[in-house]
Order: C-alpha cells, then structure tokens, then sequence
C-alpha cells in the first residue's frame, strides 16, 4: 500500500501524457483507504501536479513541432537523418529545437538543487 501511494505520489508531479488519469486514479486510491486522509494528501500534491499539467502543455507546446504527428502508413520502421538543406524549413527546426532546449534548461518543474539527486534513482 505504501509503495503503491508512494509511486503515485512520484507520478503525479511528472508531466506524463495520462497525468491526468493518474490523479484521478491516486484520488479514488486514497479515497478507499481513508476519506480524511485522502483530502490532506491530495491537498498536499495539488501544487505539485498543477505545476506538472502546466509544464505538460508547454512540453507538447514545444514538441509538437519537433515530432509532427504522422499517419501510421507514412512512418518509416527507421528514421535516417538526412543532410542539411539549410531551407527555411530547416532552419525553423533548428529555432524549434534552440527553444525546446533553452525552456528545458529553464527548470519548467521549479525542481530544487536538493532534489535533483532523487531524479536519478
């Protein structure tokens, strides 16, 4: 149980594509256990997983251009880069990418020196 709580609880603050199905999840989890402390918990990581779909919109946000959507009949089982043109298009996937980079090295999570440590384990 406290593993289980404790996995949840990590989930919810990373900005997972179903963040939102996990809080819901985590919610109805905790709600089985006990109602009082379900609210204290969940109070406790609102901040947190608010900061965490905020940072969600603004990945998919930055992504998007990087990795447009294909149909599934145009994807190459292996993607070859090839040379570049130095097009405009070329050159706005360089910018795309300059910007993705420059946001993530920005700390979109607010994640603390301290607890940079506990990303790797």
């Amino acid at each position: 149980m406290d593993a289980l709580r404790k996995v949840y609880h990590r989930a919810v603050q990373i900005p997972l594509d179903n963040v939102e199905r996990l809080w819901q999840d985590l919610e109805a989890f905790e709600v089985s256990l006990n109602r009082i402390t379900a609210k204290k918990f969940m109070a406790d990581l609102s901040p947190s997983h608010m900061q965490a779909r905020t940072v969600l919109r603004q990945l998919q946000k930055h992504l998007g251009p990087l990795f447009p959507p294909l149909a599934p009949s145009s994807r190459c089982p292996l993607y070859l880069p090839s040379h570049p043109s130095f097009s405009p298009p070329d050159r706005a996937l360089v910018g795309a990418w300059k910007a993705y980079l420059k946001w993530e090295g920005s700390n979109p999570l607010a994640i603390k020196e301290k607890d940079k440590v506990s990303l790797h384990q």
